[in-house]
């Protein structure tokens, strides 16, 4: 699933092909993809001209003058723009004619993610329901202790709590906890105030380094020019069971926390 890194790239992409362009036309292909609204909600965008792009955690916003387009890409979800003689690939839900000549596609085959019409505000209603961000000035190792002081629940199961940190998923978990050499079933509410600044160091950077390489790409993620991501390239945790760690060469090993996997090094990585 596209975490906070991919989501932040696709936002980053969209906004010059899209900011200060008119919604000229719109095709709904697939009614199903729709959140709470119709075809018809999404014919009355004609005419609005996109001014803003908001990401808060996973979910995107996409402002026009009087509405909000939410959307959450899932696991597969795409949003492209593309020439409006281009070939729509299989899966192509919804489109958007664009007075720029192009069109902005919502393509998903697993259809997990939606798009839906909310009302102005909606952005700023999502963001009160997440916790602190990675790349917002109050994520500090101070309110990461506040929101983790005296939970008993494994970092990593915590971690990927949107309502405590918005936009982590399990890649940039597992990488962030590689980094600062915790545990991911330590216990989450008992650290010292050096290990809850290791760990908010290690999540921004590893963020920043993801942001950096455009996100991970393993099949599906690109951005809206239908780029890769290569930070799959750097991963040091998530996925390489069985591999060896990069730092000691012990072989990392996989758990399972609440459903969820997790990669690490029993080594680099010791309950503290």
């Amino acid at each position: 699933m596209p975490e906070l890194p991919e989501v932040e790239m696709v936002r980053r992409s969209l906004e010059p092909l899209l900011v200060g362009h008119k919604i000229v036309g719109a095709d709904v292909l697939f009614e199903d993809y729709l959140r709470e609204c119709s075809g018809n909600d999404v014919c009355s965008l004609v005419e609005q001209r996109f001014h803003q792009l908001v990401r808060h955690g996973k979910y995107l916003y996409l402002m026009v003058d009087e509405r909000e387009l939410e959307t959450h890409l899932g696991m597969t979800g795409r949003l492209l723009v593309c020439g409006r003689g281009e070939e729509r690939v299989k899966h192509t839900h919804v489109c958007l004619h664009l007075d720029s000549g192009q069109e902005l596609r919502f393509i998903d085959p697993r259809r997990f993610g939606y798009l839906r019409i909310r009302r102005t505000g909606a952005a700023h209603e999502r963001q009160s329901m997440l916790g602190i961000e990675p790349l917002r000035p109050d994520f500090t190792w101070q309110n990461v202790e506040k929101a983790l002081r005296g939970r008993k629940a494994p970092l990593k199961s915590l971690l990927m709590d949107q309502k405590i940190v918005a936009g982590l998923g399990n890649i940039y978990a597992d990488e962030a906890l590689f980094r600062a050499q915790l545990n991911p079933c330590q216990p989450a509410g008992a650290l010292s105030e050096e290990v809850y600044q290791r760990l908010c160091d290690a999540i921004e950077s590893v963020i920043a380094d993801a942001l950096g390489a455009g996100g991970t790409t393993f099949s599906d993620y690109v951005d809206a020019n239908g780029d890769g991501g290569e930070f799959y390239r750097s991963l040091d945790a998530y996925g390489r069971e069985g591999q060896p760690c990069r730092h000691c060469d012990t072989p990392l090993v996989r758990m399972v926390l609440g459903g969820r996997s997790a990669c690490y090094c029993s080594r680099c990585q010791p309950l503290v």
